[in-house]
């Protein structure tokens, strides 16, 4: 008998990336190229072996796998990754014959055999994703049916599966004798046997459904020893496909249910709300169209932390591997608790997108979720929501400057989750980011609030430890680190040569090739010369390619400006005739919202919206929201699969492609840091829809040189991308300025401690005075120092003679102190001395009310003492725009919001960058239009419209709050009667400006989902709306009780209904129900009280009883109003408890706004 060792150590022999001549390598090579069995004319050479090869050592390492496993269950043995090695080497060695092979008629069967030895390495989004073409075309016998929907997490498929078989005479014992007494030729023994395994197996497979339901682990013990004797008896008939089913599914069901939640979330008896919420959580995700029942490897070790809340976590894994799920069981028990959770995310789209997910998971719990985000600043009613949400996800900004307003406003909140945690670095979005970090961790309550950080992989060692260190606040504990990822990344280049785009992939250290993957196409009558001529119509051709091979792709663009020239270039060539449509006629049906929004905002000539009709998403950061946000939910349905990106969606927002093309690697003269390279590329390859995630780099270059250089440049990335480094930005900021002083003043480092210590007003004067890049560079960091400094200083009262002494407590234990503590003993001086004479400076130079301003306002001494010299200008500005907002007076609105804007606009961090060809009636016009609620493209372009959302949109509105805030901090020395407008109030001017429109109510209408800033101003003015908050706005649209408010266009009629579905007020929490029923058992059925039943709605408005595995007991006598099967337990005798978690029923009229949309 083979011992545990044994077969380790053959199993690990068998894996061995060099073994029988690296044949897993070269059949996944080969795989990557083929096409139903046929390679491509000039490709690479493969053994007429290979197939039988491959299936052959699949196979035998599968076995061995197997049983491997049976004896580290019987043992109770740790055979460590050998063993989800075995499984994952056996499913590539077959899924490499069959996913691209010939189509034999006993594909079906090796597919399912690959994608269960997928699921049994752990990798089920794998195992989905090969499974992922029509079943039917498959040819699968009917357990391997019942197979493939439970791979597939269809449990619904899966209940009425094994119903509609046993049900069915012939599979009954009776009918299988019956069929065999009738002398049926073509059944005999063999037969009966075979059907009689089979009805076991559909018996064993509900049972285990059951228990995945219920989470009672009897029933899935049951399935399983079912199973067993399945396997034995199909042993003993030598039936072969099937004892490979029936062992697969007997381990795999094992393996499954050992990795659900059922196990794998702690229960804590003593905890109710706890486990009344835990129970309702995991029945909410099995009830998803894709169950969600299990924890991939990347989440397990997380999964025990949970529960333990003084237990912070730093959660470091690759992209696309499950940190979200990690964080909502992380809020799961914060909120059974009883506290609140802070969700930070540091991009506006990924907030809308996470407020989306959490939404899913949490409002039918019961949970408000709600979002805060946009520019700095925050009005009352953002307080309000940071106050009273139960979950609240907020950009840095927008949370800095709540606690900045109000800092109790997180006194109740027990977990802040920060999204993206390692966007810390130099710039200043970054470095604000770490000093927000800074300020929760210093706070007074800082040990009653967990901190969960969902991180990017960085290479381990001192800069990753510091930063776990710093998160944890020191406390014992490793951070939860994983390279494993659902799917399998593969570099690519595409090379331009005389015969046509040569495609070259690196496969586990094969090179395969595609010679003629790209062929020249003869010039057409509206051009006159041949397709491809460039690098750019390389990437298109390639686009193309990529997409008749039936890819989602992204074509990433390093610089946002490429974005519309890539999307001009591609309308072009469609008119050439080069490349065509992506949409179908199912998809081109669903972009009519998309376009609608568009064209309000772009005009429906934007090349934007020119592509959207031909397929494309275009997409970047300039673009109005409201159209991205409906692009990214074209995107996530799938409705769209092409794009064209600069890094805002790369980056930022959680979609992913099956192949990602680099228009370039290049950005303002440099090659993109691995950095960025690594987040681009994480994005490529889609769980549950991709095994293998491509990303190319087309090379077009005539000149040898060239080319050998892009390419070299290319695979450095791949390379240095796999090890990324973490770096204090405030850090890095100051050893910046420092080293830009020396250089400019000639001081030399051992000097340098004592100058910027007491010389700081000559550092003032270097940065005001001077007209070099080295002088605007410095000017800008100290901005960022004196920002930090009040930021971390939490007593902005204090004496100048404390403040060095009040900093140096504020940054302890900071992730600066700890990379600054590595340094030589000169640089730490520096550091210190810079930081300590700029605070001191600031202090000489600043009232308490001025600094409090400051910090409220996030900007720094030279910004905020420009504020305060033009602060009744600015008073009277703001409190006449304000009377203007409340009267309707757009017209002096404008003009307000111009002369508050030539105020600001000259003032660090609020400057824009004007187009050279602007005049200042120029953006005045544009910004007449925005706050007026006008179409912008009316009297603008594209630039305009980039200068709305980063000009206008942000750094507008954050000055004028800026404004706001530190003029409400130096009126509290003077009489309450001097201010005209009250404070509340005054907020109202930054709120229209966000959403571009003349009232508040029409804003609140935005901001909670309107889509139509044109229906929102005509409903505000119609109505004579006057609501200010989101409350009240709630209310009035539930008082309209869908009656539509006002004789809308057809086009509005769809805004308006749109509207109303998406509001949150009407997502009502999930009901746990439990209702009782009378029934009747079958003659000679006696079941005892406790005993499970399923219950299935008949035609006669009851229900029929069964046993979890199917067989029926009896019947329901009372009425059962549900059209979905339920599960129960018989309470007495006569009557069945049914406790189920429902969705509520909808109002009659919310039904039929949601059936017409």
């Amino acid at each position: 008998m083979e011992t545990s060792e044994a077969l380790v150590s053959k199993l690990t022999e068998l894996c061995a990336s060099g073994v029988r001549d690296r044949l897993v390598a070269k059949g996944l090579s080969r795989g990557m190229i083929w096409k139903d069995g046929t390679l491509p004319e000039d490709s690479p050479k493969f053994s007429s072996r290979l197939t039988n090869d491959l299936l052959n050592h699949g196979y035998l390492v599968l076995g061995c796998a197997i049983r491997l496993r049976i004896l580290a269950i019987e043992q109770s043995l740790s055979v460590g990754p050998v063993l989800d090695d075995g499984f994952r080497t056996a499913a590539e060695c077959i899924e490499a014959v069959v996913r691209r092979g010939q189509r034999q008629n006993d594909r079906g069967f090796h597919l399912t055999i690959a994608a269960a030895a997928f699921h049994l390495a752990h990798y089920g989004a794998r195992s989905y994703s090969l499974l992922a073409e029509n079943t039917d075309d498959l040819n699968l016998v009917d357990i391997e049916v019942l197979l493939v929907a439970l791979m597939q997490r269809k449990l619904d498929d899966l209940e009425s599966l094994c119903l509609n078989w046993l049900v069915e005479d012939e599979h009954t014992d009776e009918g299988i004798v019956s069929s065999l007494e009738s002398g049926e030729v073509d059944f005999d023994d063999a037969d009966a046997a075979y059907v009689a395994i089979c009805q076991v197996f559909h018996r064993a497979v509900a049972n285990f459904d059951f228990g995945l339901r219920s989470g009672e682990s009897a029933f899935v013990e049951a399935a399983i020893e079912a199973l067993d004797r399945c396997i034995e008896a199909a042993e003993e008939i030598k039936h072969v496909p099937l004892w490979w089913i029936c062992i697969v599914a007997r381990h795999l069901m094992d393996d499954l249910w050992s990795r659900s939640l059922h196990q794998t979330l702690p229960v804590l008896p003593n905890d109710d709300r706890w486990e009344e919420l835990r129970s309702n959580f995991i029945d909410l995700l099995c009830q998803r169209s894709v169950a969600e029942i299990d924890l991939w490897p990347s989440q397990i070790a997380a999964a025990s932390r949970v529960v333990d809340e003084s237990d912070s976590l730093v959660v470091a894994l690759p992209t696309s591997s499950g940190k979200t799920r990690i964080a909502e069981l992380c809020i799961l028990k914060c909120l059974a608790s009883g506290r609140r959770v802070i969700y930070v995310t540091p991009l506006r789209a990924l907030s809308a997108q996470v407020e989306g997910t959490l939404a899913r998971s949490f409002r039918p719990l019961g949970f408000s979720v709600s979002c805060v985000y946009g520019a700095s600043g925050i009005a009352a009613s953002d307080v309000d929501t940071m106050r009273s949400a139960s979950i609240v996800v907020a950009t840095p900004e927008k949370l800095d400057f709540a606690i900045r307003q109000a800092s109790d406003v997180i006194d109740d909140v027990g977990l802040i989750v920060l999204d993206e945690g390692h966007m810390i670095g130099l710039n200043e979005r970054e470095i604000r980011y770490e000093v927000l970090v800074q300020r929760l961790l210093q706070r007074s309550d800082a040990s009653n609030r967990r901190m969960v950080c969902l991180s990017a992989i960085f290479t381990e060692g001192d800069p990753f430890d510091a930063f776990t260190q710093w998160i944890r606040a020191d406390k014992d504990g490793e951070a939860i680190q994983s390279k494993w990822r659902p799917t399998r990344q593969r570099p690519a280049t595409l090379e331009w040569k005389p015969t046509g785009g040569w495609l070259e992939y690196q496969v586990s250290g094969e090179t395969v090739f595609v010679p003629r993957f790209i062929e020249e196409q003869p010039k057409r009558k509206q051009r006159h010369n041949a397709f491809p001529q460039n690098r750019n119509e390389l990437i298109f051709a390639a686009v193309q390619k990529f997409h008749q091979d039936g890819h989602a792709v992204l074509l990433y663009c390093p610089l946002r400006t490429s974005v519309e020239t890539a999307a001009a270039l591609f309308l072009k060539l469609a008119k050439q005739g080069y490349v065509q449509s992506y949409l179908t006629p199912e998809s081109a049906s669903e972009i009519g919202k998309a376009i609608r929004i568009g064209e309000e905002w772009l005009g429906a000539n934007h090349v934007a919206i020119q592509a959207l009709r031909l397929g494309i998403a275009v997409h970047h950061g300039q673009l109005p929201r409201p159209f991205l946000a409906e692009i990214e939910a074209l995107l996530r349905r799938r409705v769209l699969t092409v794009a064209i990106s600069s890094p805002t969606l790369a980056q930022g927002v959680d979609l992913s492609f099956g192949v990602l093309i680099f228009s370039s690697l290049w950005r303002n003269g440099e090659v993109m840091k691995p950095k960025e390279f690594a987040n681009v590329v994480g994005r490529v390859g889609r769980a549950f829809v991709d095994l293998d995630g491509i990303y190319v780099l087309p090379v077009h270059e005539d000149d040898t040189d060239t080319r050998d250089k892009r390419l070299s440049e290319f695979h450095k990335l791949v390379r240095d991308a796999r090890g990324r480094e973490l770096e204090s930005g405030l850090y890095l900021l100051i050893h910046h300025c420092l080293r830009k002083l020396q250089n400019k003043l000639g001081i030399a480092s051992s000097e340098m401690a004592e100058y910027v210590l007491n010389q700081q007003p000559a550092i003032d004067e270097i940065a005001s005075t001077g007209n070099d890049l080295d002088a605007r560079q410095i000017a800008v960091m100290l901005a960022e120092f004196d920002a930090g400094i009040y930021a971390l200083v939490e007593d902005l009262d204090c004496d100048i003679s404390e403040v060095a002494a009040k900093l140096d407590e504020a940054l302890k234990s900071s992730l600066w102190l700890r990379r600054l503590a590595i340094q030589e003993v000169k640089a730490q001086e520096n550091q210190i001395a810079m930081l300590r004479g700029r605070a001191i400076h600031n202090w000489s130079r600043t009232t308490a009310p001025q600094r409090k301003g400051f910090f409220s306002a996030s900007i720094g001494t030279e910004s905020g003492l420009q504020i305060v010299d033009q602060a009744d200008e600015l008073g009277k500005l703001l409190d006449s725009a304000t009377a203007a907002i409340k009267s309707g007076d757009t017209e002096q609105l404008s003009m307000d919001c111009c002369e508050l804007a030539n105020i600001l606009f000259v003032i660090y961090p609020f400057r824009p960058k004007f187009p050279k060809v602007w005049s200042e009636s120029d953006w005045k016009a544009i910004l007449d239009a925005w706050i007026s609620g006008a179409t912008l493209h009316r009297v603008t372009d594209t630039v305009g419209i980039a200068f709305v959302q980063q000009s206008l949109v942000f750094q507008l509105v954050w000055a004028i709050e800026a404004a706001r805030t530190v003029l409400a901090s130096i009126a509290e020395t003077k009489d309450d009667d001097e201010t005209s407008e009250s404070e509340d109030e005054r907020t109202y001017v930054a709120i229209c400006i966000t959403y571009g429109v003349p009232s508040v109510a029409a804003a609140r209408m935005l901001e909670i989902g309107m889509e139509s800033r044109l229906l929102a101003v005509r409903l505000a003015k119609e109505l004579a709306l006057t609501f200010t908050t989101r409350t009240d706005l709630l209310i009035w649209l539930l008082q309209c009780d869908g009656v539509e408010p006002l004789l809308f266009s057809e086009t509005e009629r769809e805004v308006w209904l749109n509207f109303v579905q998406r509001n949150e007020f009407y997502f009502d929490p999930w009901q746990r129900r439990n209702e009782l029923y009378k029934f009747r058992l079958g003659e000679g059925i006696t079941l005892a009280i406790g005993t499970h039943l399923r219950l299935q709605p008949n035609d006669e408005g009851t229900a029929e009883l069964y046993m979890p595995d199917f067989q029926w007991v009896g019947r329901t006598d009372s009425k059962v109003p549900s059209d979905r099967p339920m599960v129960g337990v018989i309470t007495s005798d006569g009557e069945v408890c049914v406790r189920d978690f429902v969705a509520p029923e909808l109002p009659d009229w919310l039904k039929t706004i949601r059936a017409s949309s």
